[in-house]
């Protein structure tokens, strides 16, 4: 299997020993590629933001990281992500999209790294304009009023626009997550019209899943 660069063996080299991973280098890349390419070839729409086959993201795995729920999204020029209180984890592959995981930490790497993928789809317009739809279907029906009620509990790290476009993030990630232990409570709260947007967004994303 070709590798890509020095950078991207450095990666690799570092992710192979964060999971104590007992295969060759070779091996490692052939594990994390596929799953980027499983994921992708079921959601071609990847490839509007990431590239032929993805070759704009860096999937890394982790033992070690244990901030969040065990999962983070880089956008290319984001250095790092400071959690607070000293808790700084840096990009996996500055330049290039990110996503960094740690397999203990979550019940399915598969669609957890899935999910995270879709923070970079706003990138992509045609989901822009419906993740928008979705946000304001949710908006109508109550949901970002519920949303400023959890911001002014919470510690206000972003500000509330950021806090009210990821938890839209969340509700549309959940339309992919059946087996994740909150999606009946999400999907539960979704109107009819979020619904049928969100029909779209799975047709957008991967067309032959809505077309069995």
């Amino acid at each position: 299997m070709p590798l890509r660069n020095r950078d991207r063996i450095q990666v690799a080299i570092a992710a192979r020993q964060d999971l104590n991973f007992q295969g060759s280098l070779v091996e490692y890349f052939q594990e994390v590629d596929t799953l980027k390419q499983g994921i992708i070839n079921e959601y071609p729409a990847f490839e509007n933001v990431y590239g032929e086959e993805g070759k704009n993201l860096t999937i890394k795995g982790d033992t070690s990281f244990n901030q969040g729920y065990g999962l983070e999204f880089f956008r290319p020029n984001q250095g790092q992500v400071d959690y607070g209180e000293g808790r700084i984890v840096t990009h996996p592959d500055s330049g290039n999209y990110g996503v960094l995981y740690n397999p203990n930490e979550i019940d399915n790497i598969r669609e957890g790294v899935m999910g995270d993928m879709l923070h970079g789809m706003p990138d992509d317009l045609g989901f822009s304009k419906l993740k928008k739809k979705f946000g304001q279907a949710a908006e109508e029906a109550g949901l970002k009023e519920n949303a400023q009620y959890w911001y002014e509990q919470s510690e206000k790290g972003d500000s509330f626009d950021q806090y009210w476009s990821n938890d839209v993030d969340g509700r549309i990630r959940q339309l992919f997550q059946p087996g994740h232990k909150e999606h009946d409570i999400f999907m539960n709260e979704m109107s009819p019209e979020m619904r049928k947007i969100g029909d779209n967004i799975i047709n957008y994303m991967s067309p032959k899943l809505n077309n069995k």
